[in-house]
């Protein structure tokens, strides 16, 4: 009589034991990492503690290039905004129109895991679109963000440079945005002539942003295997321009024209992984360069 009311409150008792180590042995294996010392992180959430276990090994792996290549940080800027008149191709086969920012966009998203591969750290000035209509207006806001971030890498013991990517157009009508034949790629640094106040005319110009331009764009043409734009300016290598955004910002600054979106070839190749990621890649490997020969 007894052994019927406690049989089967002893199988009652071994399913409900073997019920609560299932859930426990579930909750080791979702919850805890292995390896890890609780007593030591007991007051942090188990996902936080897996994250630092795998950025710890990460960091492990890092060789010494690396991390000297932390020391340099790369500021990218997606030329123009979606709202800038007139940048933009010209109107597509299936009616549809791109805009230059997007192309851009492309490039950059490209560009960064890129860079941070190679052990840089990279940020994007504009990463929205707020650039808005009045390009001078919205440049000067870009600009500042860059200048700003410039400066607090600078106290950080940091090297900046800042790319500055867009596409190029050809727009013989100012009026009508076409196709034309101009293709090629060109990379810009800051250089202008002043005259002084005694009439003598002097250059200014940024000699890292030229050492920047000129590894740049050679890869630009030997990996990317468009035409080499920079002839088309009496000068191979790299051009010196009055830019802006080359002139005001803080650091050696650089704009690349990676190729011209008012040519059906070149606006074939941007529009295409394969060439979003060739540019990317030229991008990447001349800044990788510029910082190697900047150590030598």
């Amino acid at each position: 009589m007894i052994w019927r009311i406690i049989k089967p409150l002893l199988v009652f008792l071994k399913i409900w034991k073997e019920k609560k180590e299932e859930i426990i042995d579930d909750e080791i294996i979702i919850n805890i990492p292995i390896t890890v010392d609780t007593d030591k992180y007991e007051d942090k959430e188990p996902i936080e503690v897996l994250t630092e276990e795998i950025e710890k090994e990460q960091c492990e792996k890092v060789d010494i290039k690396d991390n000297l290549n932390k020391k340099n940080l790369v500021i990218f800027r997606i030329g123009h905004g979606l709202d800038t008149i007139g940048k933009e191709t010209p109107k597509l086969d299936d009616g549809t129109i791109v805009k230059e920012y997007q192309l851009n966009k492309w490039i950059v998203e490209k560009a960064i895991p890129m860079v941070e591969d190679l052990g840089y750290e990279s940020v994007i000035a504009n990463p929205y679109d707020y650039e808005g209509i009045d390009e001078i207006k919205a440049l000067n806001v870009v600009i500042g963000h860059i200048n700003r971030i410039t400066l607090e890498a600078q106290a950080k013991g940091k090297k900046v440079i800042c790319i500055d990517v867009h596409c190029n157009a050809h727009q013989p009508n100012p009026k009508k945005i076409e196709f034309t034949n101009a293709s090629g790629t060109v990379s810009f640094f800051w250089k202008r002539i002043v005259t002084d106040k005694n009439g003598e005319q002097k250059i200014q110009y940024s000699k890292e942003g030229e050492k920047l331009a000129i590894a740049i764009h050679k890869e630009m043409v030997e990996v990317t295997g468009l035409p080499d734009r920079a002839w088309s300016f009496d000068r191979s290598k790299a051009v010196g321009w009055n830019y802006m955004v080359l002139r005001k910002t803080l650091c050696p600054s650089v704009t690349v024209e990676c190729a011209f979106m008012t040519n059906r070839k070149d606006l074939g190749f941007l529009m295409s992984s394969g060439g979003k990621r060739l540019c990317a890649k030229a991008i990447t490997t001349g800044i990788n360069n510029y910082f190697i020969a900047q150590n030598k």
